[in-house]
């Protein structure tokens, strides 16, 4: 005996959007240097739904995690400004040559403070 639900359920996605499977194509698709526009070509998905999809990946995922102690590390700057020229801004970055990431960031000017609060 069948009893009628009076409910209606979609069995062939017009969307693709809504395909779990489709969808979780999208992050593997990103690390593997894919643009958003070409998931988009790709998959038939809307930019939104692409960026909808990343940020959700992102709040799932760990922070990384930075050895308190880097052996070898790399340090460099480069600088930019806002509007004018006076206002110049460095940002002072340095890089673990061993395992290959930034490891510290600082925004400031051009100080033996900002030096320091790199290094810490």
């Amino acid at each position: 005996m069948r009893k009628d639900c009076r409910r209606q359920f979609i069995r062939d996605y017009a969307n693709l959007g809504c395909v779990k499977a489709v969808r979780d194509l999208v992050v593997p698709l990103t690390i593997n240097g894919a643009g958003i526009r070409d998931i988009e070509r790709v998959l038939f998905l809307s930019a939104n739904t692409i960026l909808k999809t990343l940020r959700e990946a992102a709040k799932r995922a760990d922070e990384p995690t930075h050895p308190r102690r880097v052996r070898d590390l790399e340090m460099d700057e480069f600088w930019s400004f806002v509007g004018a020229k006076r206002r110049q801004r460095r940002t002072w970055y340095g890089y673990d040559r061993q395992r290959r990431k930034v490891v510290a960031i600082v925004n400031e000017r051009r100080t033996d403070a900002a030096c320091r609060q790199l290094l810490q």
